[in-house]
């Protein structure tokens, strides 16, 4: 089926159920994240706001692009993922979304406030770190400039944000003449409607954004499949030349698909 060994098929297959888990895990891991100021203030009830989160949550999968998923498989070089078989992108996308499923169910368990995109850059920067140390890999297994721009974008992200929630409490108290919104809420009456709209908003958002980042986050272990990240190099690179499944891709089409080898090249 699909020009692919019996064998390699099941494997493949067992990397997209793997994907599927890390997506369910995730869900469960940073649903909290969205839901929890409309369920502690009594605006929502658990029930509601878990359904509303999952409905944005799906609505920002279907407007996300690839732009983060190119940037997280960008952390390992190309030579790493062209000049292999196939064998070994199945075991890198595997094991890296393994490790991720195993650190998020882990911090989940024992109640610790983690990041799923801390887990899966991780996961890939470890990948990188075992290819160069294994038989075969030729020179470093991590391109540590994407790394460090990641790196850097997930340490200034949680000071960004505590800066501006700073800023935000300042003006609030400043131009704000009702103080209802500084107190403890109330255990069983919702707050006013306003307080009770702009939470509504703030989780709806939360939920989209999410959503529109983990669709191509999580399609970034895709990319580490050699055929596709072939057909993906050869519409931005015409001087490689394609073999195998990647010339079917890039093509755009099925065609003698069958009678492909199971890996892919560019060179």
């Amino acid at each position: 089926m699909f020009g692919l060994e019996p064998h390699v098929l099941l494997l493949l297959l067992v990397c997209l159920l793997a994907a599927c888990a890390f997506e369910f895990v995730n869900g469960f891991h940073d649903t909290a994240n969205a839901v929890a100021t409309v369920i502690y203030t009594n605006t929502l009830r658990p029930w509601v706001a878990v359904v509303w989160s999952a409905f944005w949550n799906f609505i920002g999968v279907f407007s996300g692009g690839i732009g983060v998923a190119m940037g997280i498989i960008y952390l390992l070089p190309v030579e790493s993922l062209v000049d292999q078989n196939v064998y070994h992108g199945i075991a890198m996308v595997g094991a890296l979304i393994l490790a991720a499923i195993i650190w998020n169910v882990g911090t989940w368990y024992y109640g610790l406030p983690s990041s799923s995109s801390h887990a899966l850059i991780g996961s890939i920067l470890g990948v990188g770190i075992a290819f160069s140390l294994i038989s075969g890999g030729n020179g470093s297994g991590v391109n540590w400039g994407k790394a460090g721009e990641a790196g850097l974008a997930l340490l200034v992200g949680p000071l960004f944000g505590f800066t501006l929630t700073i800023l935000l409490m300042y003006m609030l108290k400043r131009f704000v003449k009702s103080k209802t919104i500084f107190k403890e809420p109330h255990k069983r009456k919702p707050p006013p409607l306003w307080i009770r709209l702009t939470l509504v908003t703030t989780c709806t958002l939360v939920s989209f954004f999410h959503g529109f980042q983990r669709r191509s986050e999580r399609r970034g272990p895709d990319y580490a499949d050699p055929d596709w990240h072939c057909a993906y190099l050869l519409r931005h690179r015409p001087n490689l030349e394609p073999t195998g499944h990647a010339r079917v891709i890039a093509a755009g089409g099925a065609g003698d698909e069958q009678s492909k080898p199971a890996g892919a090249q560019c060179r």
